[in-house]
């Protein structure tokens, strides 16, 4: 009988296949895994400023602004963290008139008090295309909904104005209040089916802010 002499040529390099198969979904996982944990923390703390702001604008008698920046370029910010989406808090200045459309994130202070600003983290960006609808009975407010967003620089933005008396609205204000706002961030890199979006709204006049996963 002939004995056993080990792998053959053919069993070695179907190991190593498998082996180099399972790696790299292992690699995919883990980094679609970062990349839901940096965008959840980033959603979730975007949720808390602006759940703070309107208690500052109550408690100051100051209307708060908050400016959302899509990223600068939408595919370096994958590399590059300082092109991805940044947001920016302003208080409103006695005198000045705010305009969104006229904003400079090079120059932030230009037409309102410059607070404090974030980049969100490493490859995150807007979801221009998301129809997500955040649930009832907020089901009404649409992502993205037209005549709130607008270009600052060429990049898309948008202003919430968080008043003095309590209320929500988008800047500038409607000639008819919508229901609210939802807007959804995703990463620049969608490698796997495990790769979330995270999308947060708020309702106006009240300024109900959540957060979701989809």
């Amino acid at each position: 009988m002939r004995a056993h002499k080990g792998f053959t040529l053919i069993e070695l390099m179907v190991t190593l296949a498998i082996i180099a198969i399972l790696g790299g979904i292992t690699v995919l996982a883990g980094r679609s895994a970062r990349q839901n944990a940096d965008i959840a923390g980033a959603t979730f703390e975007l949720a808390l400023r602006m759940q703070g702001l309107r208690s500052l604008a109550m408690s100051e008698g100051v209307d708060q602004l908050l400016v959302v920046l899509d990223a600068s370029d939408r595919a370096a910010c994958e590399h590059a963290r300082d092109r991805c989406a940044r947001w920016f808090q302003l208080a409103q200045r006695t005198g000045v008139a705010f305009d969104i459309t006229a904003f400079d994130p090079d120059a932030p202070g230009a037409m309102a008090d410059y607070g404090e600003s974030e980049v969100m983290p490493k490859g995150v960006r807007f979801d221009l295309a998301s129809t997500w609808h955040p649930p009832r009975p907020f089901d009404g407010i649409t992502a993205w909904a037209p005549g709130i967003v607008t270009a600052c620089r060429g990049r898309a933005c948008f202003a919430l104005r968080f008043t003095a008396g309590g209320d929500v609205r988008p800047e500038p204000a409607a000639a008819e209040l919508p229901r609210g706002f939802a807007f959804v961030f995703e990463p620049a890199r969608q490698e796997s089916a495990a790769a979330e979006r995270r999308a947060l709204f708020v309702s106006f006049p009240a300024g109900i802010v959540k957060a979701a996963a989809f």
